[in-house]
């Protein structure tokens, strides 16, 4: 049967046809032209040169300065990153276009884009430096599962429906179809003419030992254990590819369970602020600290006999929540704990007033231009410091992003968030923060939204689109000073 699908494969037309921006860029890097005309034959495409400037101010980046030309993302990227960016843009865009009623596309691509930040974020770890050629490797590693899918439509579908995991997916296809979707991705691969760097690793990341030198077998390594780690988060039950991740981490990496814990948070951060880039929706955020308790408490059932066995696994267990929900500056929580928290005070129905204090640093990039970034990182930390002791028990002091922070309140109507808001201000810009020799004055703006009976947001989006626009009215103001909002009536502003 095998022969058959192969030619079902070939004939599927599934090639997309690459824009003549992607087609003229592989032109230009194979013959090592210079910056300047890479950037003329981008900034002749306004689509994929407005999609590239987003990706390189994008978060996923932490750039402090904002790119604004072409020329300047080529400089700052390096070509070869220009050059996987815009290929990756133009696959993606074509192949999102290739449905059938055989299997669920959302989740595919979720899995690919989840794969991919994952293969840059081992490859960075690994210090390997072909990382781009890995994230594009692994964002179309499983394209042969679109072939298929073309080929067979609602027969594949239903051998997909008949395993719990992508890791089950070769073993089924190899027993069904005789063949396996990562053969079907290097007959593509070969088809479309794609170096060897991406071509083996897409055909070879379920079995690395058939790549045919210890570099390719390196790559397609890196590529199928970033599979796996997309695993957990696209399997309905998380635990076996924890369980089995943080062993092959171990072996053949090096990497302890606590290292492939803090890897899983990284790229379940990183993997959303990279999937909008290339418009893959994603679901509500993962409560990855709860996964992986859950997946240590099935080894405390499955391993552990002993009492004191046990309590050293649960102190273990606290370690690694509190590593992958704590932001490593300021010891406040990071981004992923708050916007879990937030989601769930409008889950749980509780009709008691919530407040939401946004905060970020005034003037933070001039702070860092002038004084280095060791400066900036000892104002985030003062400031951390003055969240921290505002926070009361049942409250939630967060930093979710560079220079942007969060204090949760609960039980707290607008008055008393004000109130505290202003204390925080006032504790901020009356403490000096040392840097070396110098004294540093910081200040911050502060926006508060409530959710009460007066101002029923929809739901936690909304309440933070409302404080981030008292925030904003803060700024507008003239900074250091807190703004608040309040629900839209006839003749009247929405802040005060």
């Amino acid at each position: 049967m095998a022969r058959p699908v192969t030619e079902l494969i070939r004939g599927c037309n599934l090639l997309p046809s690459l824009p003549t921006v992607a087609l003229r860029l592989m032109e230009l890097v194979r013959r090592d032209a210079p910056v300047s005309e890479i950037a003329k034959v981008l900034s002749a495409d306004p689509a994929m040169s407005s999609r590239l400037l987003r990706t390189v101010n994008s978060s996923f980046y932490r750039r402090s300065h904002t790119v604004s030309t072409v020329a300047h993302a080529i400089t700052v990227l390096g070509v070869v990153s220009v050059k996987t960016i815009v290929l990756g843009f133009s696959l993606v865009q074509n192949l999102q276009k290739q449905h059938s009623k055989g299997f669920d596309h959302l989740k595919y691509w979720r899995h690919s884009i989840y794969s991919a930040t994952a293969a840059m974020a081992l490859a960075q770890r690994l210090k390997i430096l072909q990382r781009d050629e890995c994230f594009l490797a692994a964002l179309l590693a499983d394209i042969g599962m679109l072939a298929l899918d073309k080929a067979l439509g609602e027969e594949y579908g239903q051998l997909q429906e008949s395993i719990a995991s992508h890791a089950q997916l070769p073993a089924a296809e190899s027993k069904t179809l005789n063949v396996t979707h990562a053969d079907a991705s290097g007959i593509l691969a070969c088809d479309w003419k794609l170096p060897a760097l991406l071509a083996t690793p897409m055909a070879c990341h379920h079995n690395p030992t058939a790549a045919p030198d210890a570099f390719q077998q390196k790559l397609s390594l890196v590529v199928g254990v970033a599979s796996r780690c997309a695993d957990v988060f696209t399997d309905e039950d998380a635990r076996p590819a924890i369980t089995e991740l943080r062993q092959i981490c171990l072996a053949e990496f090096g990497l302890s369970p606590a290292d492939c814990d803090q890897l899983l948070a990284q790229i379940a951060t990183q993997t959303r602020e990279q999937a909008p880039l290339f418009e893959i929706q994603m679901d509500a955020p993962i409560d990855l600290p709860a996964m992986l308790a859950e997946a240590n408490q099935t080894l405390v059932d499955l391993m552990l006999r002993s009492d004191q066995q046990a309590k050293l696994l649960a102190e273990q267990n606290q370690q690694l929540l509190a590593q992958v929900s704590t932001d490593s500056l300021t010891g406040l929580a990071n981004r992923d704990r708050f916007e879990q928290l937030l989601a769930q005070q409008f889950r749980k129905g509780d009709i008691r007033p919530v407040s939401l204090i946004l905060l970020d640093v005034d003037g933070f990039k001039l702070i860092n231009d002038s004084y280095g970034h060791q400066a900036g990182d000892a104002a985030l930390m003062a400031i951390g410091r003055a969240l921290a002791a505002a926070a009361r028990d049942g409250d939630l002091a967060a930093r979710i992003g560079g220079d942007e922070f969060a204090l949760l309140l609960s039980r707290t109507d607008s008055a008393q968030a004000r109130h505290i808001a202003v204390n925080i201000c006032s504790m901020v810009s009356g403490s000096a923060v040392p840097v070396g020799d110098l004294s540093l004055a910081v200040t911050v703006s502060a926006g508060v939204a409530t959710r009460d009976a007066g101002s029923a947001f929809d739901d936690s989006a909304a309440m933070v689109k409302a404080a981030d626009a008292s925030l904003y009215s803060a700024k507008a103001a003239g900074r250091n000073c807190v703004r608040a909002w309040k629900p839209p009536t006839a003749g009247k502003r929405h802040v005060a």
